[in-house]
């Protein structure tokens, strides 16, 4: 598959910065195209041509440093810059560019508001289904441990978004790679006018499989991940005695009685 550029003229400030626009669909366009979904704005609806990538300024810098700008270069040969806000943890990387607007909005990427449209050739493509994810998780995803009943420090890998159809689609593509994914669950924040939509993964079978099959990019939530996991092996390794100390031990305890508890008070 091609993408058709054949319409898309580079304006003169965009050949003096050397503009390329991506011929055929690939695993990086479809990560930023993931990025995009979650934290990205662009000026479809005006003549502005802006895009613009939000983050985290504590914990989102390495990440927008070292991939998000490497997307950008690998992808259209563009060196960005990552600026903090005044007063805010916020960071942007912030570009204006006619043809990039228009590539992304013919290649069947669009959003506004509460509406998300991903190109047909990440839905019907498992290849790029991944590193979709991948972006969309690394920027509106978050990785915690919840403290279920009978389950402490429960790691769960979330996605919130304000558009249904994205949580929809995201879920679909879970059950595709056999995670085990609940209800996707509805929840109004005080600050917005709109519901967000959030899609879950509990518990360390699916924090496994995101490490092996999808994993981050974002560094802060890669190493999340592996703590969590670290934490989930060594409750899952089984208590070992050393021989020494449990024979010394067994001298000193009193013998048990046919249906004792095993556990001391």
């Amino acid at each position: 598959m091609e993408f058709d550029l054949s319409n898309i003229e580079l304006s003169k400030f965009d050949i003096n910065k050397g503009l390329i626009l991506p011929k055929n669909p690939s695993e990086d366009l479809a990560e930023f195209i993931g990025i995009l979904a979650g934290d990205g704005h662009i000026s479809f609806e005006t003549r502005e041509n802006k895009i613009l990538v939000t983050g985290n300024s504590i914990t989102d810098y390495l990440y927008f440093q070292t991939t998000v700008r490497g997307l950008l270069k690998n992808l259209f040969n563009i060196d960005c810059k990552v600026k903090k806000r005044k007063n805010i943890n916020t960071i942007d990387i912030k570009f204006y560019s006619k043809a990039i607007v228009l590539f992304l909005k013919r290649m069947g990427y669009y959003k506004l508001n509460c509406i998300v449209i991903v190109p047909n050739w990440i839905v019907n493509n498992k290849k790029f289904h991944s590193p979709f994810l991948r972006g969309l998780f690394d920027t509106d995803g978050c990785v915690f441990r919840s403290n279920k009943k009978g389950a402490p420090n429960y790691p769960c890998i979330e996605l919130t978004t304000a558009c249904l159809g994205l949580a929809r689609f995201v879920k679909t593509i879970l059950l595709w790679k056999s995670f085990r994914v609940p209800m996707i669950r509805s929840y109004k924040y005080s600050h917005s006018k709109n519901l967000s939509y959030k899609v879950s993964l509990y518990g360390y079978k699916n924090l496994n499989k995101w490490i092996n099959e999808i994993g981050f990019s974002n560094t802060y939530k890669h190493n999340r991940t592996i703590e969590y996991k670290k934490w989930g092996d060594r409750k899952n390794q089984p208590l070992r005695h050393s021989s020494k100390i449990f024979e010394s031990g067994i001298k000193d305890c009193p013998p048990l009685l046919d249906n004792s508890p095993t556990s001391s008070a």
